[in-house]
């Protein structure tokens, strides 16, 4: 009997230990407050006491951002459709929390302790699936109203076919359709039980609905718990920051921002300090994407100086023969023209001058056998004996004839047997007697 008692009371024993050992594990898991948010946020935007909502982040973002739309993706896990971000801190605002618009602001995050797949509502039809941010206060069976018809301009409408892209933001709808596409699409109202967290969550359209419309398999990525803040994919697991998130705790009774930024000093939307917003992997695979354009980029500047290095040292020699040429007509041109006024004959020539160079000397060729055709043209036309002998019976007396110049026919035949110069005849009109031949 006794040992019986006594192997109760060591049961008992190790039960109670058992409990206070969860007790503290559980403490632990617990052991971090807002202020986790308040540090991790600080660096990429600013913190500004809301009316109405406490302390809200500003980020500092371009004007075209959207939560839940820019930078990320839509992965399939065990608790639905989750949210993968490409920005550092996305670990934190489209896990944690409520998104709004403000038109001073643009869009500002209101922290929360309850971790969730993607606090957003869903809507689709034949052709969309559609999504829009959950609003502070907003509860998910609240989200199922409906009452999110009024902010159509915060809604995000993709092709069916598209959803489950990497790229899926190079795929949207325009906005300007939204309303058109909301009168024509139902509330997904599709859930999942977390109980290891106590907590329900908003799971959008069903995997089968998907690979229908896709026409893929639809992988589910298992989500594993990181010890540092960020996420990431990798070999089919989603690794996420997403520790248990207490209000206050006795380390940080009173949570609170650093540094809080008046309302009147925040920057509007677009004119802020857009710095750190893309994660560090997403920037490393870029280098990785671009080595090929980089490398082909010097190659060909390098055939291209090749190319006009080749002709280098022969277009100089071109345009320097080129001048050169030139050079000598145009000191010619510039002699006649010094030598114009000083001899007269240049001043005939002047008109010739206008002339092309070839056509000059074409002319001086022409020029240059004129004088040798007068001087054939100079010697005097010889009488011959029979029209001496004509001449004479007629009784006038042959005299010898001026100068003249022959008349301009090509090429005259020419005389043979020229006889020498016939004495002057008496004056008695007595003809000689005719030689003997």
């Amino acid at each position: 009997m006794k040992n019986l008692m006594k192997v109760l009371a060591i049961i008992i024993m190790m039960n109670v230990g058992s409990g206070l050992m969860g007790n503290k594990a559980h403490a632990q898991e617990g052991d971090v407050s807002f202020q986790v948010f308040y540090d991790g946020m600080s660096p990429y935007g600013n913190w500004v006491e809301y009316p109405g909502s406490g302390y809200v982040w500003v980020p500092n973002v371009d004007a075209g951002f959207s939560p839940y739309g820019t930078n990320g993706h839509w992965v399939m896990t065990d608790y639905g459709w989750t949210w993968v971000s490409d920005y550092p801190w996305g670990w934190a605002p489209f896990h944690y929390g409520r998104w709004d618009y403000d038109n001073s602001y643009g869009w500002v995050w209101a922290p929360d302790n309850v971790w969730g797949p993607a606090w957003v509502s869903w809507r689709n039809n034949d052709g969309y699936y559609g999504w829009s941010p959950m609003r502070p206060g907003v509860s998910v069976e609240g989200s199922f109203g409906g009452g999110y018809n009024g902010y159509e301009d915060r809604w995000t409408f993709v092709n069916r076919r598209d959803f489950d892209r990497e790229d899926v933001s190079n795929h949207y709808e325009n906005r300007s359709n939204n309303r058109t596409i909301i009168q024509n699409t139902t509330i997904i109202n599709n859930t999942y039980v977390d109980n290891s967290r106590h907590n329900t969550y908003v799971s959008g359209p069903k995997r089968e609905d998907v690979q229908r419309s896709t026409g893929r398999p639809v992988q589910s990525v298992k989500v594993r718990d990181d010890n540092k803040p960020g996420q990431k994919v990798s070999n089919g697991e989603l690794a996420i920051y997403r520790p248990q998130v207490q209000r206050t705790t006795v380390k940080d009774s009173k949570p609170a921002p650093r540094a809080v930024v008046a309302a009147k000093d925040v920057k509007p939307i677009g004119k802020r300090e857009y710095v750190n917003q893309q994660k560090p992997a997403a920037q490393n695979t870029v280098p990785e994407k671009k080595p090929e354009p980089v490398q082909q980029t010097p190659n060909k500047a390098r055939n291209e100086v090749q190319k006009t290095n080749t002709p280098a040292p022969i277009t100089p020699q071109v345009k320097k023969d080129m001048p050169v040429q030139q050079t000598p007509n145009n000191t010619k041109n510039e002699v006649q023209k010094t030598n114009t006024p000083v001899t007269p004959q240049v001043k005939r020539v002047e008109p010739v001058q206008q002339t092309p160079v070839k056509d000059k000397v074409v002319e001086q060729k022409k020029e240059v056998p004129a004088p040798v055709q007068q001087q054939k043209a100079i010697p005097v036309k010889q009488t011959t004996r029979q029209e001496y002998i004509d001449k004479a019976r007629q009784g006038n007396r042959p005299t010898q004839p001026a100068n003249r110049i022959a008349p301009t026919r090509p090429n005259p035949p020419k005389q043979n047997n020229t006889p020498p110069p016939v004495q002057q005849p008496v004056r008695d009109n007595t003809p000689q007697p005719l030689p003997k031949k």
